[in-house]
């Protein structure tokens, strides 16, 4: 039993060091353009002009970052998760909704 432990041991510590070691941003990397806001999921168009996101509604911005369209969801809906044709035009949203125990598709 002992035995097994010592062996367990580095393996653990290296499973539990590994992420902290591949997250590390690069210093060369510089974001185009971020907002702090919880993101559930994100969709990207095949070209980069336009970036969906899933958090408490439905957010839609160019590749400058400013914001095309927003879907605001209420307290009762959870958007989950988004996607969007190649070329950005249709967007697709799951949604939870907490007051009936229901998902839902939007587009």
């Amino acid at each position: 039993m002992y035995n097994r432990m010592l062996v367990l041991i580095p393996l653990i510590m290296l499973v539990l060091t590994m992420p902290v070691a591949l997250s590390q941003p690069s210093s060369t990397i510089e974001p185009v353009w971020f907002y702090p806001m919880l993101a559930n999921d994100v969709a990207v168009s095949d070209d980069g002009t336009v970036v969906a996101v899933a958090s408490d509604g439905v957010y839609v911005y160019n590749q400058e970052g400013n914001l095309l369209w927003h879907w605001p969801a209420d307290s009762s809906i959870i958007v989950t998760s988004i996607d969007m044709t190649s070329d950005g035009n249709i967007i697709v949203a799951a949604v939870y909704n907490l007051s009936d125990d229901t998902f839902r598709i939007v587009f």
